[in-house]
């Protein structure tokens, strides 16, 4: 079981079921994975480049399958419907929203398979439920970078200190310390008052 799958168990509550999912497709509402987290709104083609890229390590990372919707214009680097490091990317077209995007993915490109999708869009999530598709929030997505290797601003602070300690070797036992004599019980000082 991948750690994507372990956290989507979690946090669904119940183990994952399987043939329930995709079996490892994952369709990403990558426009709020883009997002900052200081929330400026504007998202321009660098912070989808990279929202694509994070999404490629963890496809790679836990050998799944990656599907990213992203608005604006098409990026130089890739094409509608053509994959990125792994990742197919589609576009919103036209007027369309992020929302009507996935859904026409899912009921073309995706036809017949099972993924889970990952957004922030409460109204497409309700549908999606509705409709028997698993779901899961871009914030359970951003623990995965957190928690798998320190990606995505989290800050893997165990690891590091984890290989820090490899470095120098184990703790000493705190309650054995060498270096000082036994400390002994002695009275607390009187509290004197007027001086």
């Amino acid at each position: 079981m991948s750690l994507l799958d372990s956290l989507k168990s979690v946090f669904a509550g119940k183990p994952s079921v399987a043939g329930r999912d995709g079996g490892g497709l994952y369709l990403v509402d990558a426009e709020k994975l883009a997002e900052s987290r200081d929330n400026q709104g504007r998202i321009g083609p660098v912070e989808r480049v990279q929202a694509i890229q994070l999404l490629s390590r963890l496809a790679d990372r836990e050998k799944v399958e990656v599907v990213a919707v992203v608005g604006g214009r098409p990026l130089r680097e890739v094409a509608h419907g053509e994959a990125l490091n792994g990742v197919r990317v589609f576009y919103v077209e036209g007027d369309g929203t992020l929302a009507d995007q996935i859904q026409k993915v899912l009921k073309n490109e995706l036809r017949g398979r099972r993924p889970m999708v990952i957004t922030n869009d409460k109204q497409l999530d309700a549908k999606l439920v509705q409709q028997g598709v698993v779901t899961m929030r871009i914030a359970t997505l951003r623990k995965v970078f957190e928690n798998g290797s320190g990606e995505g601003g989290g800050g893997d602070q165990g690891g590091r200190q984890q290989q820090r300690r490899q470095r120098r070797g184990p703790r000493p036992d705190r309650g054995d310390r060498g270096d000082r004599p036994e400390r002994q019980d002695r009275p607390a000082p009187q509290n004197q008052e007027g001086r």
